[in-house]
């Protein structure tokens, strides 16, 4: 699962939680202030090792990503990074 805009983890956490054995959410923020306290809600839910967090702008980083590679994904923040996948 891709998701891009962490902000407090809320999401990230709920998508975690919900995934069969083995699962993981990849998840894109610029914000380092915000995705420590999502960090510390993971923690606390114990879903922290279902969650790969990368930070950076999320259009620079889903080009690294294999657009199959995922099975879902949620992208609020759009702008340019369904474009980006696609390549």
């Amino acid at each position: 699962m891709l998701e891009t805009g962490t902000f407090t983890g809320y999401s990230t956490l709920c998508m975690a939680r919900a995934l069969p054995a083995g699962g993981r959410v990849v998840t894109c923020d610029i914000s380092e202030e915000w995705t420590d306290t999502a960090r510390r809600f993971w923690h606390g839910a114990e879903v922290e090792g279902r969650i790969d967090l990368r930070l950076g702008d999320a259009r620079e980083l889903v080009r690294g990503f294999e657009a199959d590679s995922f099975d879902m994904a949620m992208l609020p923040m759009a702008d340019g990074v369904a474009l980006a996948l696609k390549r």
